[in-house]
């Protein structure tokens, strides 16, 4: 997967790329389709040159903030890996972001600003209160759509990150609280900071602290005192100018403690603005230095400066210059031409020391390589034999050993063609392919793999699969023709159960055996279902003669029966046939097609004193008795 054909990849067999949106430091970001939901979504894939989070760590902690779900916060829907590199899918917030909008409007208006920064409040709140803070609060992570509907976006997103990245990477340094330059993990208290300069900016165009480096800007947030935003913007009143000091006091401790009672004076201001109330107040703990006292000092001096004679003034002056120069002697040296030494596969610990020693300051980047051992140095630059001063970074290379890709979790959510694509997209490739019977993973889908998702593996690794048949299924036996209890036997012995039975007259099938089952033979079920049958009464009373009584003792030679018969059982149709036997010869007296449980009436002249009639269905008798004239033997 590359930038230039991003567009229209379809990641994780689920979203497609639609558009690029955005780059931060760590992330790119793109518009994308849920081919599941069909609705848009934010994804967004951790730079390639960001150093990798722990899978696990990543996995954990992303999923952790699936239950956060506030108006003023963007939802996070999925994660994971796609060609190893870590990816979250979040919800898709319209309009631009905070920065983007102060950066066309700054100064903002000061309504909207409280606005702003109360819907950006409101989510701290219900953040902190349910064991989650920010760690990363800044204007382009909060979105205004046309509605003015504030979402804030990637809550706790950092923290799944490598400590090595969120040590060297000082991204965020004009939005981070004081102890979070110094290295200390975020806190509530460090997004209330953040939000402070967030106010700050949107009030004066501006961030309480610049400077030429991040470095130096995060010196000056441990150090410096903010210039109040009224001597920026003389519209702001003194009320806002405690509220944002107060979030940007050096000390946690003395900041709002908890993001309800920011929520609570903000508010204040709100309802103020909006009945035109004076707003002359300021938060308990903090002082604002008057606008016009500090102009007055400024223009005039300052009252107790202005009493000293020049001449004493021209005391100190020197006094000072003399301490700058002697400061400089003893402390200042020019720093010193060293060489780069040469790095090449030395381990990189004793490489560090190497370039600590000569004054030179190490910056690692692991990569992966075939040749150099995992933890040896592959280059560095400046090059071997370069002279540089002291103090000087130097890059030096690592090897991560032969090249690993990041095994990609497809068991239980994908089935054998996406999971198969999955994997040939991370560089693996599809080894043996199993099926078991699963009563919990759906027919289809992946019960397990081997390497397992979420572990390291080379560039071509098989991967084998086992996939679900379903639950566990077998096919029904032939069971016409089976004794009830055979039959009850068999289906036991599959696992299976005996359902409804019922029971009929049948002139094929012998009594107490089966007649047919339901579902029929051959067919595939579920081990534990259940079968029913039908058992065999016997024939019924298939034939029924009356025979009419002539009379005296010397009946007429004819004779007469009233015969009715009904079909058995069997193929449809049947040729039914009727064949008589009298002292005239045999003869066949009906022969038609019938269905089976058809019931017909028929009647038939004989002639002897001893008649035979038989019943036949294709040929084969169903049905056979004498009828001796009465009286007779």
């Amino acid at each position: 997967m590359t930038d230039g054909g991003i567009v229209g990849y379809v990641l994780g067999g689920r979203y497609e790329i639609i558009e690029r949106i955005g780059e931060g430091s760590f992330f790119s970001a793109f518009k994308a389709i849920d081919t599941r939901t069909n609705k848009a979504v934010a994804l967004k894939l951790l730079k390639k040159n960001v150093p990798q989070p722990n899978p696990e760590e990543w996995t954990k902690t992303v999923i952790a903030t699936y239950v956060l779900s506030h108006p003023a916060i963007a939802k996070v829907y999925d994660a994971g890996f796609s060609e190893g590199i870590p990816y979250f899918v979040a919800e898709y917030v319209s309009g631009i972001s905070l920065k983007e909008r102060i950066k066309r409007t700054a100064p903002m208006c000061l309504a909207n600003a409280i606005d702003i920064a109360i819907a950006i409040a409101e989510a701290l709140q219900y953040a902190h209160k349910n064991g989650f803070c920010h760690g990363d609060l800044r204007p382009q992570n909060v979105f205004t759509g046309p509605d003015d509907q504030v979402k804030v976006t990637d809550f706790a997103i950092t923290k799944a990150l490598s400590s090595k990245t969120k040590d060297t990477v000082l991204h965020a340094v004009h939005y981070a609280a004081p102890e979070v330059c110094e290295g200390k993990e975020p806190t509530p208290a460090s997004d209330i900071y953040s939000l402070g300069v967030i106010l700050y900016e949107m009030l004066t165009g501006t961030v309480p602290f610049e400077a030429e480096t991040p470095l130096a800007v995060a010196m000056r947030h441990a150090k410096d005192p903010p210039t109040p935003p009224s001597h920026l913007n003389v519209g702001i009143p003194k009320t806002i100018d405690g509220i944002v000091l107060k979030c940007l006091q050096k000390d946690p401790d003395r900041r709002y403690r908890v993001a309800s009672s920011l929520l609570s004076d903000l508010k204040k201001v709100q309802e103020s603005l909006r009945f035109g109330r004076p707003l002359n107040w300021v938060p308990a703990d903090v002082e604002v230095a008057p606008r016009d006292t500090e102009e007055a000092i400024e223009r005039n001096g300052h009252p107790f400066l202005a009493a000293i004679s020049k001449a004493a003034m021209l005391v100190i002056g020197l006094a000072l210059l003399a301490l700058v120069i002697t400061f400089w002697a003893v402390f200042y040296r020019a720093p010193k031409d060293v060489r780069i030494p040469s790095l090449v596969g030395v381990e990189a610990k004793q490489a560090e020391q190497k370039l600590l020693k000569l004054g030179l300051t190490p910056h690692i980047v692991e990569q992966w390589n075939d040749e150099i051992p995992k933890g040896m140095v592959i280059k560095s630059y400046p090059p071997p034999g370069i002279e540089v001063k002291q103090g000087r970074d130097v890059t030096i290379w690592v090897s991560k050993g032969p090249e690993q890709v990041l095994v990609p979790d497809v068991t239980f959510r994908m089935d054998e063609a996406t999971a198969r694509k999955v994997l040939q997209e991370s560089g693996l490739v599809v080894g043996a392919v199993e099926e078991q019977y699963s009563d919990t993973v759906k027919r289809g889908y992946v019960i397990s793999q081997e390497p397992k998702g979420n572990t390291w593996a080379a560039p071509g690794t098989q991967v084998a699969l086992v996939v679900s048949k379903g639950p566990a299924e077998v096919t029904l036996p032939e069971l016409y023709g089976k004794t009830e209890r055979e039959a009850r036997r068999i289906l036991e012995s599959l696992g299976l159960k005996v359902g409804e039975i019922s029971r009929e007259y049948n002139d094929i099938v012998p009594p107490g055996c089966v007649v047919s089952q339901d579902p029929p033979q051959f067919s595939v079920v579920p081990v534990e279902s259940e079968v029913s049958l039908v058992i065999s009464r016997g024939p019924e009373p298939a034939l029924a003669f009356q025979t009419p009584d002539m009379g005296g003792e010397e009946p007429a030679p004819d004779r007469r029966f009233r015969v009715t018969v009904r079909v058995p059982d069997g193929p449809d149709p049947q040729q039914i046939q009727i064949q008589v036997t009298d002292q005239t010869g045999t003869r066949i007296v009906f022969d038609e097609p019938r269905s089976p449980g058809d019931r017909f009436t028929r009647e038939i002249l004989a002639y002897g004193d001893t008649v035979e009639i038989q019943v036949m269905s294709n040929g084969r008798v169903f049905f056979q008795r004498s009828y001796p004239r009465k009286g007779r033997r």
